[in-house]
């Protein structure tokens, strides 16, 4: 890991084993050129000189200027923090910032309409007449929720798509999650590719 930051745990010594028997290709993409192992991890060292690991691999995307975002860790946090919030799938790229598909708490909905005095019929409809206004509302509480966490600015959401749910009806829910409900976020990017372009240009054009 590299000194300041994050980065990937690499491993190398007499301990370490030499390659997959008779999978090459595994050995390859386990070990560089230098014979370094790399363990998946995502690690970085405290100012006490301990070594913290801060997660899998693949629970991290690559934001604005090359900052490692811990998506999993993101996630937990704004589904736990914000009463709209039902689940919460975060996406970002080096040229982007981050982006959030997210399904609506509905009977949090519900409380904020009456709250605002609004029309509480199909609340979870995404055709709502006040759907503009609900994502406004989300909107303001993901970002209340990364001031009170403090966290980075390439750590905010600043655009989000609502959906009913993360899949809907004529998808497998198997292919978006594991059985311990851990989003499969390669099937996640397929299934939203569409959405998450339409918000890149949103975002472009405002």
């Amino acid at each position: 890991a590299p000194e300041e930051g994050c980065g990937e745990l690499l491993l190398r010594g007499g301990s370490i084993f030499e390659g997959y028997h008779g999978k090459a290709h595994l050995t390859a993409q386990a070990f560089d050129s230098e014979g370094w192992l790399a363990t998946g991890y995502i690690c970085a060292w405290a100012a006490n000189g301990q070594l913290r690991v801060h997660g899998k691999r693949n629970g991290f995307l690559r934001a604005r200027g090359g900052k490692l975002v811990n998506a999993q860790r993101l996630e937990a946090i704004y589904a736990h923090r914000c009463p709209l919030v039902y689940q919460i799938w975060c996406y970002c790229e080096p040229a982007t910032p981050l982006l959030a598909v997210v399904a609506l708490d509905r009977e949090a909905v519900l409380r904020w309409l009456q709250s605002e005095g609004l029309d509480l019929r199909r609340a979870e409809d995404m055709a709502h007449p006040h759907a503009e206004r609900i994502k406004g509302a989300l909107l303001a509480q993901l970002h209340d929720v990364a001031l009170r966490c403090r966290l980075h600015p390439w750590e905010m959401v600043c655009a989000v798509h609502i959906v009913k749910a993360l899949g809907q009806a004529d998808d497998d829910y198997r292919q978006l999650a594991t059985p311990t409900f851990v989003l499969r976020r390669a099937h996640l990017k397929k299934r939203y590719e569409r959405e998450l372009k339409q918000l890149k240009v949103s975002l472009r054009l405002s």
